[in-house]
Protein backbone atom coordinates (compact mmCIF):
# COMPACT_ATOMS: atom_id res chain seq x y z
CA UNK A 1 0.00 0.00 0.00
CA UNK A 2 1.24 3.50 -0.83
CA UNK A 3 1.47 6.38 1.65
CA UNK A 4 -1.76 8.20 2.51
CA UNK A 5 -2.18 11.89 1.78
CA UNK A 6 -3.18 12.86 5.31
CA UNK A 7 -4.37 11.89 8.78
CA UNK A 8 -7.14 13.15 11.10
CA UNK A 9 -7.48 12.46 14.82
CA UNK A 10 -11.17 11.61 14.44
CA UNK A 11 -11.03 9.29 11.42
CA UNK A 12 -7.34 8.38 11.04
CA UNK A 13 -5.64 8.19 7.65
CA UNK A 14 -7.37 9.54 4.58
CA UNK A 15 -8.56 7.23 1.84
CA UNK A 16 -6.59 9.13 -0.78
CA UNK A 17 -3.11 7.81 -1.43
CA UNK A 18 -0.05 9.07 -3.30
CA UNK A 19 -0.59 7.07 -6.47
CA UNK A 20 1.14 7.80 -9.77
CA UNK A 21 4.18 9.98 -10.31
CA UNK A 22 3.77 13.20 -8.34
CA UNK A 23 5.60 15.52 -5.94
CA UNK A 24 5.70 12.86 -3.20
CA UNK A 25 9.29 11.78 -3.90
CA UNK A 26 10.71 13.81 -1.01
CA UNK A 27 7.87 12.54 1.23
CA UNK A 28 8.93 8.93 0.64
CA UNK A 29 12.61 9.75 1.11
CA UNK A 30 12.01 11.41 4.49
CA UNK A 31 9.47 8.77 5.53
CA UNK A 32 11.85 5.90 4.83
CA UNK A 33 14.61 7.65 6.82
CA UNK A 34 12.51 8.28 9.92
CA UNK A 35 14.41 6.95 13.00
CA UNK A 36 11.19 6.31 14.98
CA UNK A 37 8.28 5.55 12.58
CA UNK A 38 9.72 4.77 9.13
CA UNK A 39 7.55 3.82 6.18
CA UNK A 40 7.45 0.13 5.23
CA UNK A 41 10.42 -0.93 3.13
CA UNK A 42 8.27 -1.88 0.13
CA UNK A 43 6.10 1.25 0.08
CA UNK A 44 8.39 3.10 -2.33
CA UNK A 45 8.50 0.15 -4.74
CA UNK A 46 4.70 -0.09 -4.69
CA UNK A 47 4.53 3.65 -5.43
CA UNK A 48 6.77 3.32 -8.50
CA UNK A 49 4.52 0.49 -9.76
CA UNK A 50 1.78 3.09 -10.30
CA UNK A 51 3.95 5.16 -12.67
CA UNK A 52 2.79 5.97 -16.19
CA UNK A 53 5.58 5.88 -18.81
CA UNK A 54 4.55 7.69 -22.01
CA UNK A 55 5.89 8.46 -25.47
CA UNK A 56 4.69 11.95 -26.43
CA UNK A 57 6.03 13.95 -29.36
CA UNK A 58 8.72 11.27 -29.90
CA UNK A 59 9.98 11.69 -26.33
CA UNK A 60 9.78 8.93 -23.73
CA UNK A 61 9.39 10.13 -20.15
CA UNK A 62 7.57 9.53 -16.88
CA UNK A 63 4.33 11.38 -17.44
CA UNK A 64 2.78 13.96 -15.15
CA UNK A 65 0.61 16.73 -16.63
CA UNK A 66 1.23 19.75 -14.36
CA UNK A 67 4.74 21.15 -14.55
CA UNK A 68 5.06 21.72 -10.78
CA UNK A 69 5.12 17.93 -10.19
CA UNK A 70 8.44 17.74 -12.01
CA UNK A 71 9.92 20.54 -9.84
CA UNK A 72 8.88 20.45 -6.20
CA UNK A 73 10.91 17.46 -4.99
CA UNK A 74 13.82 18.61 -7.17
CA UNK A 75 13.95 21.91 -5.28
CA UNK A 76 15.45 20.02 -2.30
CA UNK A 77 17.12 16.92 -3.77
CA UNK A 78 19.44 16.88 -6.76
CA UNK A 79 18.37 13.75 -8.63
CA UNK A 80 20.94 14.23 -11.39
CA UNK A 81 23.02 11.10 -11.86
CA UNK A 82 21.19 8.90 -9.29
CA UNK A 83 18.63 6.24 -10.21
CA UNK A 84 16.18 3.99 -8.47
CA UNK A 85 15.17 0.58 -9.82
CA UNK A 86 12.50 2.07 -12.13
CA UNK A 87 14.85 4.60 -13.75
CA UNK A 88 17.62 2.03 -14.13
CA UNK A 89 15.26 -0.07 -16.23
CA UNK A 90 14.37 2.97 -18.38
CA UNK A 91 17.98 4.17 -18.77
CA UNK A 92 17.24 7.65 -17.44
CA UNK A 93 17.03 9.62 -14.17
CA UNK A 94 14.53 12.04 -12.66
CA UNK A 95 16.55 15.13 -13.58
CA UNK A 96 16.57 14.12 -17.25
CA UNK A 97 12.90 13.21 -16.97
CA UNK A 98 12.04 16.75 -15.88
CA UNK A 99 14.00 18.16 -18.79
CA UNK A 100 11.99 15.99 -21.21
CA UNK A 101 8.73 17.09 -19.59
CA UNK A 102 9.73 20.72 -20.21
CA UNK A 103 10.41 19.94 -23.87
CA UNK A 104 7.00 18.25 -24.18
CA UNK A 105 5.27 21.29 -22.68
CA UNK A 106 7.11 23.61 -25.05
CA UNK A 107 6.18 21.47 -28.05
CA UNK A 108 2.54 21.37 -26.91
CA UNK A 109 2.46 25.17 -26.67
CA UNK A 110 4.09 25.46 -30.09
CA UNK A 111 1.51 23.20 -31.72
CA UNK A 112 -1.35 24.83 -29.74
CA UNK A 113 -4.01 22.22 -30.62
CA UNK A 114 -6.85 24.19 -28.95
CA UNK A 115 -5.99 27.55 -30.52
CA UNK A 116 -5.38 29.54 -27.33
CA UNK A 117 -4.08 33.08 -27.67
CA UNK A 118 -0.41 33.63 -26.92
CA UNK A 119 0.75 30.00 -26.94
CA UNK A 120 4.07 29.46 -28.69
CA UNK A 121 7.63 28.19 -28.41
CA UNK A 122 8.45 30.97 -25.91
CA UNK A 123 5.10 31.03 -24.10
CA UNK A 124 4.61 27.84 -22.10
CA UNK A 125 4.24 26.77 -18.47
CA UNK A 126 1.06 24.80 -17.82
CA UNK A 127 0.73 23.91 -14.15
CA UNK A 128 -1.55 24.10 -11.12
CA UNK A 129 -2.33 27.77 -10.56
CA UNK A 130 -5.07 30.33 -10.26
CA UNK A 131 -7.15 31.06 -13.35
CA UNK A 132 -10.17 33.07 -14.39
CA UNK A 133 -13.47 32.51 -12.64
CA UNK A 134 -15.10 29.26 -13.84
CA UNK A 135 -17.32 30.11 -16.76
CA UNK A 136 -17.88 29.40 -20.43
CA UNK A 137 -16.12 31.85 -22.72
CA UNK A 138 -16.81 32.28 -26.43
CA UNK A 139 -14.07 33.87 -28.51
CA UNK A 140 -14.25 34.04 -32.32
CA UNK A 141 -16.97 31.43 -32.42
CA UNK A 142 -15.10 28.96 -30.18
CA UNK A 143 -16.23 28.05 -26.66
CA UNK A 144 -13.67 27.77 -23.86
CA UNK A 145 -14.36 26.40 -20.40
CA UNK A 146 -12.53 28.44 -17.76
CA UNK A 147 -11.44 26.42 -14.72
CA UNK A 148 -10.50 28.83 -11.93
CA UNK A 149 -7.86 27.31 -9.66
CA UNK A 150 -7.04 23.90 -11.18
CA UNK A 151 -4.17 21.50 -11.82
CA UNK A 152 -3.69 22.15 -15.52
CA UNK A 153 -1.49 19.85 -17.55
CA UNK A 154 -0.18 19.14 -21.02
CA UNK A 155 -0.87 17.56 -23.38
CA UNK A 156 -3.82 15.64 -21.96
CA UNK A 157 -5.24 18.61 -20.05
CA UNK A 158 -7.14 20.07 -18.49
CA UNK A 159 -6.22 23.39 -20.13
CA UNK A 160 -8.06 26.68 -20.55
CA UNK A 161 -5.28 28.90 -21.92
CA UNK A 162 -3.83 29.99 -18.55
CA UNK A 163 -0.02 30.20 -18.38
CA UNK A 164 1.95 29.94 -15.13
CA UNK A 165 5.14 32.01 -15.64
CA UNK A 166 6.44 31.03 -12.19
CA UNK A 167 6.56 27.39 -13.28
CA UNK A 168 8.42 28.47 -16.40
CA UNK A 169 11.08 30.35 -14.41
CA UNK A 170 11.35 27.50 -11.88
CA UNK A 171 12.55 25.23 -14.72
CA UNK A 172 15.82 27.18 -14.91
CA UNK A 173 18.21 24.41 -13.68
CA UNK A 174 16.90 21.93 -16.24
CA UNK A 175 16.78 23.97 -19.47
CA UNK A 176 18.29 27.43 -18.85
CA UNK A 177 18.40 28.40 -22.52
CA UNK A 178 14.70 27.72 -23.11
CA UNK A 179 13.65 29.30 -19.81
CA UNK A 180 15.56 32.55 -20.29
CA UNK A 181 14.21 32.85 -23.81
CA UNK A 182 10.65 32.45 -22.49
CA UNK A 183 11.20 35.01 -19.70
CA UNK A 184 12.56 37.53 -22.22
CA UNK A 185 9.41 36.94 -24.27
CA UNK A 186 7.17 37.51 -21.23
CA UNK A 187 8.90 40.80 -20.42
CA UNK A 188 8.79 42.04 -24.02
CA UNK A 189 5.28 40.87 -24.99
CA UNK A 190 3.41 41.19 -21.66
CA UNK A 191 5.19 43.86 -19.56
CA UNK A 192 1.95 44.91 -17.84
CA UNK A 193 1.58 41.56 -16.04
CA UNK A 194 4.86 42.07 -14.08
CA UNK A 195 3.93 43.72 -10.79
CA UNK A 196 6.54 44.71 -8.21
CA UNK A 197 9.39 42.86 -9.98
CA UNK A 198 7.61 39.52 -9.69
CA UNK A 199 5.78 37.24 -12.05
CA UNK A 200 2.10 36.56 -11.38
CA UNK A 201 0.68 33.17 -10.50
CA UNK A 202 -1.02 33.03 -13.88
CA UNK A 203 -2.30 35.02 -16.83
CA UNK A 204 -4.65 34.16 -19.68
CA UNK A 205 -4.30 36.16 -22.92
CA UNK A 206 -7.34 34.37 -24.38
CA UNK A 207 -9.67 36.21 -22.00
CA UNK A 208 -10.34 39.70 -23.38
CA UNK A 209 -8.95 42.49 -21.24
CA UNK A 210 -7.52 45.95 -21.32
CA UNK A 211 -4.01 44.72 -22.22
CA UNK A 212 -2.36 41.98 -24.29
CA UNK A 213 -2.01 39.92 -21.09
CA UNK A 214 -5.77 39.51 -20.84
CA UNK A 215 -6.64 38.17 -17.40
CA UNK A 216 -3.83 38.46 -14.79
CA UNK A 217 -3.83 36.93 -11.30
CA UNK A 218 -3.58 39.49 -8.50
CA UNK A 219 -2.97 37.04 -5.63
CA UNK A 220 0.42 36.20 -4.16
CA UNK A 221 1.00 32.48 -3.52
CA UNK A 222 4.00 31.28 -1.57
CA UNK A 223 4.08 28.05 -3.58
CA UNK A 224 4.69 30.03 -6.77
CA UNK A 225 7.17 32.60 -5.48
CA UNK A 226 9.02 30.14 -3.21
CA UNK A 227 9.79 27.59 -5.93
CA UNK A 228 11.20 30.41 -8.08
CA UNK A 229 13.61 31.45 -5.31
CA UNK A 230 14.76 27.88 -4.60
CA UNK A 231 15.29 26.91 -8.23
CA UNK A 232 17.06 30.16 -9.10
CA UNK A 233 19.54 29.62 -6.28
CA UNK A 234 20.06 26.00 -7.29
CA UNK A 235 20.83 27.14 -10.81
CA UNK A 236 23.15 29.90 -9.57
CA UNK A 237 25.15 28.11 -6.86
CA UNK A 238 23.39 24.79 -6.01
CA UNK A 239 23.20 26.04 -2.42
CA UNK A 240 20.03 24.17 -1.44
CA UNK A 241 21.21 20.94 -3.09
CA UNK A 242 24.59 21.10 -1.35
CA UNK A 243 22.98 21.71 2.04
CA UNK A 244 20.59 18.78 1.62
CA UNK A 245 23.44 16.48 0.64
CA UNK A 246 24.83 17.03 4.15
CA UNK A 247 21.57 15.90 5.76
CA UNK A 248 21.98 12.28 6.97
CA UNK A 249 18.24 11.59 6.72
CA UNK A 250 18.20 12.47 3.02
CA UNK A 251 21.11 10.11 2.34
CA UNK A 252 19.49 7.33 4.38
CA UNK A 253 16.13 7.73 2.66
CA UNK A 254 17.65 7.67 -0.82
CA UNK A 255 19.64 4.56 0.02
CA UNK A 256 16.60 2.74 1.43
CA UNK A 257 14.56 3.71 -1.65
CA UNK A 258 17.16 1.96 -3.82
CA UNK A 259 18.90 4.97 -5.36
CA UNK A 260 22.42 4.43 -6.63
CA UNK A 261 24.90 6.39 -8.68
CA UNK A 262 24.21 6.29 -12.41
CA UNK A 263 25.37 8.29 -15.39
CA UNK A 264 26.48 11.91 -15.07
CA UNK A 265 24.15 14.79 -15.67
CA UNK A 266 23.65 15.77 -19.24
CA UNK A 267 24.64 19.33 -19.97
CA UNK A 268 21.67 21.61 -20.41
CA UNK A 269 21.74 23.95 -23.38
CA UNK A 270 23.41 27.25 -22.52
CA UNK A 271 21.45 30.47 -23.02
CA UNK A 272 22.07 32.17 -26.34
CA UNK A 273 21.64 35.95 -25.92
CA UNK A 274 22.05 36.57 -29.64
CA UNK A 275 18.92 34.51 -30.38
CA UNK A 276 16.59 37.34 -29.34
CA UNK A 277 18.51 40.16 -31.02
CA UNK A 278 16.74 42.13 -33.72
CA UNK A 279 18.60 41.74 -37.04
CA UNK A 280 20.24 44.88 -38.38
CA UNK A 281 18.81 45.68 -41.85
CA UNK A 282 21.86 47.83 -42.71
CA UNK A 283 24.28 44.98 -42.13
CA UNK A 284 25.18 43.28 -45.40
CA UNK A 285 25.48 39.48 -45.36
CA UNK A 286 28.97 38.10 -45.54
CA UNK A 287 29.69 36.80 -49.07
CA UNK A 288 30.26 33.08 -49.31
CA UNK A 289 32.96 31.42 -51.33
CA UNK A 290 31.90 30.07 -54.66
CA UNK A 291 32.17 26.37 -55.34
CA UNK A 292 34.82 26.93 -58.01
CA UNK A 293 37.01 29.02 -55.67
CA UNK A 294 36.71 26.41 -52.90
CA UNK A 295 37.71 23.62 -55.27
CA UNK A 296 40.69 25.65 -56.53
CA UNK A 297 41.90 26.28 -52.99
CA UNK A 298 41.52 22.59 -52.17
CA UNK A 299 43.58 21.58 -55.22
CA UNK A 300 46.37 24.04 -54.42
CA UNK A 301 46.48 22.83 -50.82
CA UNK A 302 46.67 19.23 -52.03
CA UNK A 303 49.54 20.07 -54.40
CA UNK A 304 51.49 21.74 -51.59
CA UNK A 305 51.09 18.68 -49.38
CA UNK A 306 52.02 16.14 -52.09
CA UNK A 307 55.81 15.36 -52.04
CA UNK A 308 57.63 16.01 -55.30
CA UNK A 309 59.20 12.91 -56.95
CA UNK A 310 62.98 12.79 -57.07
CA UNK A 311 64.58 12.74 -60.55
CA UNK A 312 65.94 9.32 -61.51
CA UNK A 313 69.68 9.27 -62.37
CA UNK A 314 71.44 6.87 -64.69
CA UNK A 315 74.42 4.83 -63.37
CA UNK A 316 76.88 7.11 -65.21
CA UNK A 317 75.31 10.27 -63.77
CA UNK A 318 75.31 8.75 -60.29
CA UNK A 319 79.05 7.83 -60.61
CA UNK A 320 79.85 11.33 -61.88
CA UNK A 321 78.02 12.89 -58.93
CA UNK A 322 80.01 10.76 -56.48
CA UNK A 323 83.27 11.63 -58.19
CA UNK A 324 82.79 15.37 -57.83
CA UNK A 325 84.78 16.86 -54.91
CA UNK A 326 82.62 18.10 -52.10
CA UNK A 327 82.84 21.85 -51.45
CA UNK A 328 84.95 22.75 -48.44
CA UNK A 329 83.25 24.48 -45.58
CA UNK A 330 84.16 28.12 -45.28
CA UNK A 331 86.70 28.70 -42.53
CA UNK A 332 85.59 30.88 -39.68
CA UNK A 333 87.31 34.18 -39.23
CA UNK A 334 89.48 34.43 -36.14
CA UNK A 335 87.98 36.35 -33.32
CA UNK A 336 89.65 39.72 -32.84
CA UNK A 337 91.67 40.35 -29.76
CA UNK A 338 89.14 42.88 -28.57
CA UNK A 339 86.32 40.31 -28.50
CA UNK A 340 88.27 37.14 -27.70
CA UNK A 341 87.82 36.39 -24.01
CA UNK A 342 89.67 33.08 -23.98
CA UNK A 343 92.11 31.53 -26.41
CA UNK A 344 94.36 28.97 -24.80
CA UNK A 345 93.22 27.89 -21.34
CA UNK A 346 95.43 30.47 -19.67
CA UNK A 347 94.52 33.12 -17.16
CA UNK A 348 96.52 36.31 -16.71
CA UNK A 349 96.93 37.43 -13.15
CA UNK A 350 95.81 40.92 -12.29
CA UNK A 351 98.67 41.46 -9.88
CA UNK A 352 101.28 43.88 -11.34
CA UNK A 353 104.08 41.97 -9.68
CA UNK A 354 103.18 38.78 -11.45
CA UNK A 355 103.47 39.04 -15.24
CA UNK A 356 103.54 35.30 -15.81
CA UNK A 357 100.55 33.30 -16.94
CA UNK A 358 98.97 30.60 -14.88
CA UNK A 359 97.98 27.45 -16.73
CA UNK A 360 94.77 25.66 -16.01
CA UNK A 361 95.59 22.29 -14.45
CA UNK A 362 95.22 19.31 -16.76
CA UNK A 363 95.00 21.40 -19.94
CA UNK A 364 97.87 21.85 -22.35
CA UNK A 365 98.70 25.22 -23.77
CA UNK A 366 98.88 23.61 -27.23
CA UNK A 367 95.09 23.33 -27.37
CA UNK A 368 93.96 26.84 -28.29
CA UNK A 369 90.89 25.58 -30.13
CA UNK A 370 89.31 24.05 -27.04
CA UNK A 371 86.89 26.29 -25.23
CA UNK A 372 85.92 26.10 -21.61
CA UNK A 373 82.17 25.45 -21.19
CA UNK A 374 80.67 28.21 -19.05
CA UNK A 375 77.25 29.85 -18.83
CA UNK A 376 76.93 32.39 -21.61
CA UNK A 377 76.40 36.09 -21.03
CA UNK A 378 76.54 39.12 -23.26
CA UNK A 379 80.33 38.82 -23.61
CA UNK A 380 80.82 35.15 -22.77
CA UNK A 381 81.29 34.78 -19.05
CA UNK A 382 84.60 32.87 -19.17
CA UNK A 383 86.31 34.21 -16.06
CA UNK A 384 86.84 31.54 -13.39
CA UNK A 385 84.59 32.00 -10.41
CA UNK A 386 86.52 33.87 -7.70
CA UNK A 387 86.90 32.43 -4.24
CA UNK A 388 84.03 33.35 -1.93
CA UNK A 389 84.86 36.18 0.45
CA UNK A 390 83.91 34.25 3.57
CA UNK A 391 86.52 31.54 2.77
CA UNK A 392 89.44 33.96 2.54
CA UNK A 393 91.52 35.18 5.46
CA UNK A 394 90.23 38.30 7.16
CA UNK A 395 93.06 40.48 5.85
CA UNK A 396 92.46 39.49 2.24
CA UNK A 397 88.69 40.05 2.06
CA UNK A 398 88.58 42.55 -0.76
CA UNK A 399 88.47 42.85 -4.48
CA UNK A 400 92.19 43.56 -4.96
CA UNK A 401 93.13 39.91 -5.37
CA UNK A 402 90.42 39.10 -7.92
CA UNK A 403 91.26 37.76 -11.37
CA UNK A 404 91.07 40.39 -14.04
CA UNK A 405 88.64 39.67 -16.82
CA UNK A 406 90.16 40.07 -20.32
CA UNK A 407 87.27 42.29 -21.32
CA UNK A 408 88.20 44.82 -18.66
CA UNK A 409 91.45 45.50 -20.39
CA UNK A 410 89.64 46.85 -23.44
CA UNK A 411 86.77 48.62 -21.67
CA UNK A 412 86.98 52.27 -20.70
CA UNK A 413 84.83 51.60 -17.65
CA UNK A 414 85.74 48.24 -16.10
CA UNK A 415 83.07 46.40 -14.18
CA UNK A 416 83.41 46.79 -10.42
CA UNK A 417 82.45 43.10 -9.99
CA UNK A 418 85.09 41.69 -12.33
CA UNK A 419 82.45 40.35 -14.71
CA UNK A 420 80.94 41.44 -18.00
CA UNK A 421 77.65 43.23 -17.48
Amino acid sequence: MTARQGWKPESGFLHYGWDGYDEAAILYVLGLASPTHPLPAGSYIRWTETYQWENIYDREFLYAGPLFIHQFSHAWIDFAGIRDRFMREKGSDYFENTRRAILVQREYARRNPHGFTGYGRDCWGITANEGPVPATLKVDGRAYQLLGYAARGAPYGPDDGTIGPCATLASLPFAPGLVLSAVHHFCARYPDMIQGSRLPSGFNPTVPGGSPSGWVSTADFGLDQGIVVLMTENYRSQLVWNLMRQCPYIATGLRRAGFARGQKRRQSPKPNPSRNRVPNPNLKPRPRRSLRLSQSLARSRQRSLTPKPRPSLSPSQRAEAHAKPKPQAASRKPISASRRCWTDRSVTSSSPASSKTRRMPGVSSLQPSLRLRRPACRRRRLTPKPTPRHSRPRGQRGCRDRVEHPCERISAHPSPYGRCR
